[in-house]
């Protein structure tokens, strides 16, 4: 499990995400824990506020609940992580034997 900052991603708002993953994931993952990872700007300096509603009764975190392209990024070197090997290394179709 990894909780982060959504801002320490290029976010626009401070928003915690929580993940779940298996211990395939976790060489990936597990670094969204680390203090890098969690929120360090003052209080009130987001660009967007991912709770409560707005004048007319909308959820604010509407405009927050996609991932942005940063953790789409962890995501899927986290998938390719579990499937490829050598580790680090693309998948790729080997080449037929002669």
């Amino acid at each position: 499990m990894a909780t982060f900052a959504n801002c320490r991603l290029s976010g626009d708002s401070q928003k915690y995400i929580t993940i779940w993953y298996t211990i395939d994931a976790a060489p990936i993952l597990d670094e969204l824990n680390k203090p890098e990872y969690q929120c360090n700007h003052p209080p009130g300096t987001h660009a967007a506020v991912a709770g409560g509603r707005d004048t007319r009764g909308f959820w604010l975190s509407t405009d927050t609940a996609y991932y942005v392209p940063p953790f789409c990024t962890k995501l899927a070197m986290a998938y390719l992580q579990r499937r490829c090997r050598p580790r680090g290394q693309l998948c790729g179709r080997s080449k037929p034997s002669p």
